[in-house]
């Protein structure tokens, strides 16, 4: 590459926004997302800015902040773990979801696991 060109395309990457320069593939779950399953129904939900509300279904909850961490081996998969001690670890698929349980049929596009308090959690996530 010539120096002209390589100064211009380094010019140019210095004004693309980090977040559109690694964006996640589009099969990568990412946030904001909206999760939650049955029997006990709680509730977890990831929006865009960083922060994440998890309700145990048994009237505790738990706000942190999170990041989203993709799979170093798949685009499928993401993972986050946050609130006191790491306390809540989630990872969410990208495969498709029935919750049948609840009050109506979802077929929501992420499945997920939450772990919690000694628990395994399943259910599915859809975008906020």
């Amino acid at each position: 590459m010539r120096p002209a060109a390589a100064i211009l395309a380094a010019g140019i990457a210095l004004l693309v926004p980090a977040a559109i320069r690694a964006a996640p593939p589009p099969e990568t779950p990412a946030a904001p997302l909206s999760c939650g399953g049955s029997e006990p129904f709680w509730s977890l939900t990831l929006d865009a800015q960083g922060n994440a509300r998890f309700s145990d279904g048994n009237g505790r909850e738990v706000a942190a902040r999170y990041t989203l961490q993709q799979s170093r081996n798949t685009t499928l998969m993401a993972g986050t773990t946050f609130g006191p001690g790491d306390s809540v670890r989630a990872v969410i698929t990208n495969n498709s979801c029935v919750e049948s349980m609840s009050d109506e049929d979802t077929d929501d596009p992420y499945e997920i696991a939450v772990f919690y308090d000694g628990t395994l959690l399943s259910g599915c996530c859809n975008p906020a």
